[in-house]
């Protein structure tokens, strides 16, 4: 079998091969051709050359660059396609300018995108891209560089860069006449003269782009209404001015300029709004003016605002909330955090490093959930006028903590300086005050015709300090060297530890004093004068109830109180005993109290 098979095999290897044909070595007729692919059936699409300036590009399409065009003269690209155009630079230089026109087919087709590679500064005029009237759809922009060039881009109103970087130009963008939109991805304009200059009188919108090293920001050289910035971040050498309906927002704001933003004017309502933003002083120390002067109405939230002397400059009616402002150079303090007209509202907020946290004189002022911080001995943390509120804030290391007149100040931790005392925690003209606690103050609190309630007053030289008519002091807890010094007026369940002065000092021609308990008082405080003082001896009803004996030490006997719902009654220095039927005009006012 094995035989049988390798003769098989050696026959087959001996046949002719008569079925198979080799090609032949003959070359044809004629000269030798290419076999190469072409240009163009490697990349489908139009070649651009030096040797086609100037270029005109009148039908949709892919076009590219195969070489460095411009540097030995003229160079110039047009489009008039109104859209559905590529030109792609391949990574080389265009020194000249890239024209879009064609106002006839703005509405037709899709955008037009120009890409990788650079223009620079050789050419006619020196303009990147001049767009006369851009298409509906946007002008795409990806992976340029454009330099030295009067224009990078100019008469621009809807455009879209990504990946681009517009260096050392005398302007970065020019807009057009209508409604402009920059949307910016990884772009940036630097060493511009201006980086943008507007000409639109409508709306200005950025988006995405990143801006340093230009004298001036944003060039108005019409009347813009209005702004929006969105995720932008930009280096400011002067102030830029922002028309009365801007939004700007989770922008970072550089400033170099004495101050960062300037409503066009302050004295019209409009729609103002920063969010999410961060501002900070890269400059020097001037406080002439106020980083941010706003208009009526304008809202600032979720904002970080860093080292201004002077921050806020707030027209009437302004709001501010979630807003961070911090002065921690060292070079000094800040001079005001926020000075505003009438009708301010600020919440949860913290101001650290001012001498003035808030100025609000006009009053209608709605200050709560805030913090302030002071700066070396501080002047004055919040200061408003009348009709207005301040609660559940915490005011720290002020020589005056709040003043607040014909105002309602409630909830709030007052907290001076222990080494010395600070001057006055609550300074108040006809205000209430109301569930505060307040430590480490000359005066606690002091106030002309104020009413006074529910708070806790510890480590102060004097608690509460009332002076005028149509008093009401009542409910409050006092540690203090003096508790209470007052004049005609309602003082009523307070609990008072004098430490070495009196507990109760008050003009009693016209008061009521009632329900009080007070401890601690100086030794020689013994009966019978009982441990409040009459203001140089003249008394008159005063409503009380007295515990004690002549013999015993008062010191830590509660007075002015309530015992079995019998009231005893001092006129002149003769005590009553107790249990005694009260004959005091006042009784039946402090019974009712």
């Amino acid at each position: 079998m094995k035989l049988f098979f390798s003769l098989a095999f050696a026959a087959a290897l001996a046949a002719p091969l008569s079925g198979l044909h080799a090609g032949s070595l003959t070359p044809p007729d004629g000269p030798p051709q290419p076999t190469m692919k072409t240009l163009d059936q490697v990349e489908p699409g139009t070649p651009i050359t030096h040797e086609d300036m100037p270029f005109a590009i009148n039908t949709p399409g892919y076009y590219y660059l195969t070489e460095n065009i411009g540097s030995e003269g003229y160079a110039s690209i047009t489009i008039s396609t109104g859209g559905s155009v590529t030109l792609d630079l391949k990574g080389f230089t265009l020194s000249g300018e890239i024209e879009i026109t064609d106002r006839t087919n703005a509405q037709r087709g899709s955008s037009t995108t120009i890409r990788n590679g650079h223009l620079t500064d050789k050419g006619i005029a020196n303009q990147g891209f001049k767009t006369n009237d851009l298409p509906a759809r946007p002008l795409i922009l990806e992976n340029l560089t454009i330099s030295k060039c009067v224009y990078a881009l100019d008469r621009v109103t809807n455009v879209i860069l990504r990946n681009c970087q517009l260096a050392d130009n005398q302007t970065g963008i020019a807009t057009g006449q209508a409604n402009t939109y920059i949307q910016a991805s990884n772009s940036s304009i630097t060493g511009s003269t201006a980086a943008i200059r507007n000409n639109t009188p409508d709306r200005l919108s950025i988006e995405g782009l990143t801006i340093s090293g230009c004298d001036r920001t944003i060039e108005n050289s019409g009347f813009l209404s209005a702004l929006e910035l969105r995720d932008c971040r930009m280096e400011i050498q002067e102030v830029l001015n922002i028309p009365l309906f801007s939004r700007l927002e989770n922008c970072h704001f550089d400033v170099i300029s004495d101050s960062a933003f300037e409503v066009d004017d302050m004295l019209m309502e409009g729609e103002v709004f920063i969010t999410g933003c961060t501002i900070i002083n890269q400059g020097g120390n001037s406080s002439s003016t106020s980083a941010l002067l706003l208009n009526r109405g304008a809202q600032v939230t979720q904002t970080k605002i860093l080292n201004f002397p002077r921050v806020i400059g707030a027209g009437q009616n302004v709001v501010i909330d979630q807003v961070q402002i911090t002065y921690n150079r060292d070079d000094g303090y800040g001079e005001r955090a926020i000075t505003a007209e009438r009708g301010l509202t600020l919440s949860n907020s913290l101001i650290t490093g001012y001498q003035v946290g808030v100025d609000a004189p006009d009053g209608e002022a709605s200050i709560s959930k805030c913090q302030f911080f002071s700066a070396d001995w501080g002047d004055t943390g919040v200061q408003v006028g009348e009709n207005s509120s301040i609660a559940e804030c915490t005011v720290r290391g002020y020589a005056t903590g709040i003043e607040a007149d014909q105002s309602l100040v409630e909830n709030c931790r007052v907290l001076g300086s222990s080494h010395p005392y600070s001057n006055i925690g609550i300074n108040t003209y006809e205000s209430v005050v109301a569930d505060n606690a307040i430590s480490n103050y000359d005066t606690a609190i002091y106030g002309e015709g104020i009413q006074v309630s529910g708070n806790r007053i510890i480590n102060c030289q004097t608690g509460i300090r009332a002076v005028g008519h149509n008093i009401i002091v009542r409910q409050n807890t006092i540690t203090a060297q003096d508790g209470i010094e007052g004049f005609n007026g309602i003082y009523a369940d307070n609990v008072i530890n004098a430490d070495g002065g009196a507990a109760i000092d008050v003009d009693t021609e016209n008061s009521v004093i009632v329900r009080n308990i007070a401890r601690g008082n100086t030794p020689d405080r013994l009966f019978p004068f009982p441990p409040y003082d009459y203001m140089g001896g003249t008394v008159g009803p005063v409503v009380s109830g007295i515990l004690g004996s002549k013999e015993g030490d008062t010191q830590t006997q509660p007075i002015s109180i309530f015992i079995d719902g019998q009231v005893a009654v001092i006129e002149g220095n003769n005590e009553l005993p107790l249990g005694s039927p009260g004959i005091s005009p006042w009784a039946n006012v402090a019974s009712e109290q």
